[in-house]
């Protein structure tokens, strides 16, 4: 083990630090016990002067995803737990007492922590195409050393398959997420099996696969701030259901449903990404996995929600050679433009198309390498659309002409009716606003009012849902008309 020499705060000299954010004072005790856990060695924990921040000191680097899960699993944690007066270190572990609460002790305690509503989902791919479900589920099992459950195992290409799984006995907020930490340090030495695991969904997902039965592509992209798999899940207590996944191929036959999923982080984000360079790396690795999949043909509908329903519309403007020509870029792979030529359907929520309404938003980025991103989604003080959202309406309304020279596509989009409290820095916002108004809608769509706030309108709670049942038959329609084409 790497030798960390201590300074006189107590802080190991060769040390990472980080800031967590909006979790409330006097929680420093639980802030130790939940970094403990995820990072797997003890840590030294500090209260900064700035409300509701603490820093903590790692011994490796996190990266952005590991930073976002351990703040998100202590945010947590101190929602169902009442704040504690800050303790010393000999307090700690010295109460009424009793002798040190350390090592195991210590982690044992932790069997305290409330009971988290519901299991994570872990992916797993990179499954040789021989692996039966059963044979997945043993491998998991032993990996984590719990009993898992496969809920979907998809083509990922020739070769290997692609999984979601969860543990249903688990009921620790940080499960599979501190397993699988250590897994990766460890590397495949506990059960050698080739898997690849994770729980961040970035890039493609394949949900569902009808196989040779197939005829339609769902490419469902999520948006700002969001997990791509925990958008779309069922908000009900208990409940693993994700209607995409779970729902969906049991009312509409002949699918294949992929998940998109890519950084999108608001707070502390190092990303210099914009809406355009998101697309084109949708555009890219979608091409490859319908190469790969041996689909490039099959008929194409792309899924956005909010800030995901923009990206869908620059991938496909993106695709068009003409658009490409008109904007002077260079020339499309012709893969990718066997991706406009499939395009048939384009289903939107909340696709702000006249500018996001959080103009808190853009203070919380203010000096942020992600300001120009959300410069780009957000309406101005004056409520107008950005430059680039009245550029990408009208290149998307010239390629949907385009592409309704050959075949007319389908553009379903579904608008937020309720009123969101948007996410602040500093937690929610007490005033709520409606965040993606009616005139945002998508050119050339069909539009239909959800009875939701801004995220509620892709989380179902059962197929029974009443929303999901507007969704389903709307969609169920064009998927009917596309086949009958």
């Amino acid at each position: 083990m790497q030798h960390h020499d201590v300074n006189a705060s107590g802080i190991r000299s060769r040390t990472y630090p980080y800031t967590l954010r909006n979790i409330p004072a006097g929680q420093r005790e639980l802030v130790d016990d939940m970094t403990e856990k995820f990072i797997g060695e003890t840590i030294v924990v500090q209260e900064t002067s700035a409300p509701e921040e603490y820093q903590i000191h790692s011994p490796y680097p996190l990266d952005d995803q590991q930073y976002e899960k351990l703040q998100q699993l202590c945010r947590l944690s101190a929602r169902e737990k009442p704040p504690q007066p800050n303790k010393t270190p000999q307090e700690s572990s010295e109460s009424k007492g009793k002798a040190p609460v350390t090592g195991k002790d210590k982690r044992r305690s932790l069997a305290a922590t409330p009971p988290k509503n519901r299991p994570d989902t872990l992916r797993i791919k990179n499954i040789p195409k021989d692996y039966t479900i059963s044979q997945v589920e043993g491998s998991i099992g032993r990996k984590f050393k719990s009993v898992a459950k496969v809920h979907s195992l998809a083509a990922l290409n020739a070769d290997y398959n692609c999984a979601t799984a969860t543990f249903p006995n688990e009921v620790e907020y940080d499960f599979p997420n501190i397993q699988l930490e250590r897994i990766r340090l460890d590397g495949n030495s506990v059960s050698n099996d080739p898997f690849d695991y994770d729980t961040e969904f970035k890039g493609l997902t394949p949900l569902y696969d009808a196989g040779e039965q197939a005829s339609v592509d769902i490419v469902a992209v999520v948006g700002l701030g969001s997990h791509p798999f925990a958008t779309f899940r069922s908000p009900e207590p208990k409940s693993d259901g994700m209607w995409l996944r779970d729902f969906l191929p049991q009312d509409i036959e002949h699918i294949r449903v992929i998940l998109y999923g890519y950084l999108s982080r608001v707070d502390s984000s190092r990303s210099i990404e914009t809406i355009e360079d998101i697309a084109k790396t949708l555009l890219n690795r979608l091409t490859h996995f319908r190469r790969a999949t041996s689909t490039q043909k099959r008929p194409l509908i792309l899924l956005g929600q909010s800030l995901g329903g923009l990206i869908v519309q620059e991938c496909l403007v993106l695709s068009d050679p003409e658009s490409r020509n008109r904007a002077n870029l260079e020339e499309a792979d012709p893969e990718a433009t066997m991706i406009f030529d499939s395009w048939c359907g384009l289903v939107g929520f909340g696709i702000p198309i006249a500018g996001l309404n959080n103009p808190t938003l853009l203070a919380a980025v203010q000096g942020q390498p992600n300001q120009t991103l959300m410069n780009q989604l957000c309406a101005n003080e004056e409520g107008e659309p950005s430059e680039y959202l009245q550029g990408l309406r009208a290149r998307f309304e010239q390629c949907r002409l385009r592409r309704s020279r050959d075949y007319a596509p389908r553009i379903l989009y579904f608008w937020e009716m309720l009123l969101s409290y948007p996410k602040l820095r500093e937690g929610t916002s007490p005033e709520s606003t409606l965040m993606v108004p009616p005139n945002s809608s998508t050119p050339g769509a069909q539009n239909f009012g959800l009875d939701s706030d801004h995220s509620g309108m892709v989380k179902y709670k059962n197929r029974g849902d009443e929303l999901y049942e507007d969704v389903r038959n709307n969609m169920k329609k064009m998927i009917q008309q596309i086949e009958e084409k």
